[in-house]
Parts: structure tokens; C-alpha cells; sequence
């Protein structure tokens, strides 16, 4: 099951006030308090484990390089192949506004006639204007949110700058100011 941000989101949300309410009613309470102070001692128990997972990062990163290179020089590349990052005009742009939504929910457009919409989906049906309208807190800006939205959705090449910019222009959101 895959759960969209703002779900994910209640039900983290929906857990912490449920252990909230079994902390205080718990004869525990005392070692929860007392775990939640360990910290420290958490930090030197998960080091090792940490470490582990960054050494397994770095070496199937390796790995993977290496098989790339195998397969380049295959097909006749005798120069090792390095990855690029595919540039995204929208994210420098983007980069510099932040989303503060007005209202809760999904923008189904409804109170704008379809040809006063220039060319924007209703965010009630369409996924990716929905997710990315979620992902917008007030604090991240706009380049952060199409790339939660990517990686939730997988690729688009949705005008997230343009989309936005409608919006504020029909009065559903504002661009925070930094």
C-alpha cells in the first residue's frame, strides 16, 4: 500500500498522540521518561549500525559504477561514464518561492470556468498537482517540493512553476516571502 504525504503524515501524527495517551495513563511513565532522555546513549548503540549502512551505500555505489563501466566498454566507450544530473530549468526558479497554501485540501477548481483555468488540471483529479499542493508547508520551497512529488510519483514534466503561479494569481495560495 502506498501511502501519498499527507496520509503518511496523519498516520505519523495519529501514532504520537496515541503513545502520547499511553504514556501519561502507564504505570511506565517513569521509563518512558527515561528512555526518552537516553539519547546519548541511543546515539553510541546506533553508530555501529549507521556506519554499517554507510559502508553498504559506498560499496554498492561502487558496484554499480563499476558495472557501468563494464558495460561501456562493451558497447565500445573507453572512457569511464559519468553520471549527470539532467538539469531542470523549473528548479532554479523554483528554488526561490516558498508555498503557503490557504486553504485545506485538494483545489478542484470548480469556481473557474474550464477555459479560465490556462490549461491546469483540477487538483481533485489529477495526482501530481494534488501531491505537490500537499508537499507545500509554507517552509519548503518549490524546488524541494517537485522533487518529493517526483520521487513519490516517479517523473513528470508537469509546469510546477507555472501551475503555482496560477494559483496565486486565483487567490488559492501565497508565495512567502524570505
Amino acid at each position: 500500500m502506498m501511502l501519498t504525504a499527507s496520509q503518511g503524515c496523519f498516520r505519523t501524527r495519529s501514532i504520537a498522540s496515541h503513545i502520547r495517551l499511553i504514556e501519561k495513563r502507564s504505570p511506565f511513565s517513569q521509563f518512558y521518561a527515561w528512555s526518552r532522555n537516553s539519547d546519548a546513549r541511543s546515539g553510541k548503540i546506533l553508530a555501529p549500525l549507521v556506519d554499517g549502512l554507510r559502508r553498504f551505500g559506498t560499496e554498492q555505489s561502487s558496484r554499480v559504477c563499476h558495472a557501468i563501466d563494464l558495460r561501456a566498454l562493451e558497447l565500445g566507450l573507453h572512457t569511464p561514464v559519468k553520471p549527470t544530473v539532467a538539469s531542470d530549468p523549473q528548479l532554479k526558479e523554483a528554488a526561490k518561492i516558498v508555498v503557503r497554501r490557504k486553504r485545506f485540501g485538494t483545489l478542484p477548481l470548480d469556481d473557474i470556468p474550464p477555459d479560465q483555468r490556462e490549461a491546469y488540471p483540477s487538483g481533485a483529479w489529477e495526482g501530481v498537482p494534488t501531491i505537490a499542493l500537499y508537499w507545500c508547508d509554507g517552509h519548503r520551497n518549490l524546488a524541494e517540493v517537485i522533487q518529493l512529488t517526483r520521487m513519490e510519483l516517479g517523473p513528470s514534466d508537469f509546469d510546477f512553476v507555472g501551475y503555482f503561479r496560477f494559483l496565486r494569481k486565483k487567490g488559492y495560495v501565497d508565495f512567502v516571502q524570505g
